[in-house]
């Protein structure tokens, strides 16, 4: 009786220490005002979701949006607290996760998929953003129960 006791108090620690993990996942990209982002910033949110693969830089993004590089950057720390380009960054290491979940690519195909031809880049991107490399991130993921 007290091994399984034991054994049911590991499966809940790890399931909390799993709910944990995955909570600091969700929601890497959400606006940090209550007030929905202008349009601008909206549209290209919209853009870098539908190619994340894509070379962006400040002054295609200015373009688009028909604003100058200052008003679009402080747009961006309005709605979501940081720049255009590090909001991209964010996506991209979302995209790379979703990407090591859900295939067998290498992290340099999943990494080249997302925009990044530097497969050590997007490691360190998603070091600094998820606090995991993604050899880790893959290896949790897959040993999860859900």
């Amino acid at each position: 009786m007290r091994s399984r006791i034991t054994t049911v108090q590991r499966g809940f620690t790890l399931r909390g220490a799993s709910l944990r993990f995955l909570d600091r996942l969700t929601g890497v990209v959400t606006p940090t005002a209550l007030a929905i982002p202008r349009r601008e910033v909206r549209v290209i949110v919209a853009a870098f979701r539908r190619d994340l693969a894509r070379p962006w830089s400040m002054a295609r993004l200015s373009r688009q949006a028909n604003l100058s590089t200052s008003q679009l950057t402080r747009a961006f720390n309005s709605a979501y607290g940081v720049s255009p380009m590090r909001l991209l960054a964010r996506l991209r290491v979302e995209g790379l996760a979703e990407l090591l979940q859900t295939t067998n690519w290498t992290v340099q195909e999943c990494a080249a998929a997302v925009g990044w031809h530097d497969a050590d880049h997007a490691a360190k991107m998603m070091k600094h953003i998820y606090g995991i490399t993604p050899s880790e991130f893959r290896k949790a993921a897959r040993s999860s129960p859900w």
